[in-house]
């Protein structure tokens, strides 16, 4: 009974946005490569460094295997990123700006890899 009569969390004022410190967490990631019928889901994960309400550095990391005819692929971004967050705290939606740079490491499972950079903004 006790659980039932608590006041729900947007009741008690508790906090609404990013918060500071450490973050970690599994990340789901969907790819379209240049030239393909159709995508396909990755796995990854991620961790995120509040400095302060405004700003925040994100790495991360995903995998993710591609097939042309019978040839495989395996595809790992290492990404590194700056994020500026838009509004002050206490709205509900946090929408925020990011930019950095990755690191694509590509492999084709039968042969040759290689290391590319590549920015991002988003």
């Amino acid at each position: 009974m006790t659980l039932l009569s608590r006041p729900a969390f947007a009741q008690i004022g508790g906090d609404v946005g990013p918060r500071r410190g450490l973050s970690l967490g599994p990340r789901a990631a969907y790819f379209r490569p240049k030239g393909a019928d159709k995508g396909q889901w990755g796995a990854g994960g991620q961790v995120r460094f509040h400095f302060n309400p405004e700003w925040a550095f994100e790495g991360s990391v995903d995998f993710r295997r591609d097939s042309y005819g019978g040839t495989k692929v395996d595809v790992m971004p290492i990404q590194a990123s700056l994020l500026a967050y838009l509004l002050p705290p206490g709205y509900s939606a946090i929408p925020y700006l990011i930019a950095g740079g990755g690191w694509y490491y590509t492999k084709v499972v039968s042969g040759a890899s290689e290391f590319r950079f590549g920015p991002h903004a988003g």
